[in-house]
């Protein structure tokens, strides 16, 4: 999936093939995914934040960075924490 991360058809076609096996993939959680797709400890797939319409390895980079320093409490928790510069649209 990760090597596909630009073509959402593509993706989604994984996606199905996934869930047709009885892998679960997780939707993108700031507190969990990183830039490309990644296996949780549960064995679930976790969506990549790279593979997000509009969002870039910059900010993905960032996000990950800042969630280094402790998970993010709420969205005020996010916004405080990752400087807008790191950030895009």
């Amino acid at each position: 999936m990760s090597n596909n991360i630009n073509n959402t058809e593509s993706i989604t076609m994984f996606m199905e093939d996934c869930k047709s096996m009885g892998v679960d993939v997780l939707g993108p959680d700031v507190n969990e995914s990183q830039y490309k797709f990644s296996v949780n400890e549960k064995g679930q797939i976790r969506f990549g934040l790279g593979a997000i319409k509009g969002i870039g390895e910059g900010p993905s980079e960032g996000i990950t960075r800042e969630r280094a320093n402790g998970r993010f409490k709420n969205i005020y928790d996010f916004f405080e924490r990752v400087l807008p510069s790191q950030m895009n649209k």
